[in-house]
């Protein structure tokens, strides 16, 4: 229902994107902003050296920090498929 959904502005670094979300999204899509915000913050402090030698470019901070999220992502996979592989051998030993 188009009732249950908002659109929402979002700034991450320097540019602006709307989203259409449901409603029981905003506070996941509202934390997420302040995730990336706060790492970004830390890989920028820590590659800045880096980014004034012309080193690296400020889309090669962002493609690390997207890394970084997408590895948490994978490492949080695992772990919740080995807990369903554990509960399945736990069921399975009745």
């Amino acid at each position: 229902m188009e009732d249950d959904q908002l659109v929402i502005s979002i700034k991450l670094y320097d540019r602006v994107y709307k989203f259409r979300i449901d409603r029981n999204e905003e506070e996941a899509f509202r934390k997420a902003k302040t995730l990336f915000d706060d790492r970004f913050q830390v890989f920028f402090s820590a590659l800045e050296a880096n980014i004034s030698k012309g080193e690296l470019s400020r889309e090669d901070v962002l493609y690390l920090l997207a890394y970084e999220f997408a590895v948490k992502y994978a490492d949080m996979k695992i772990t919740e498929d080995l807990d369903i592989k554990k509960l399945k051998e736990i069921v399975d030993m009745k």
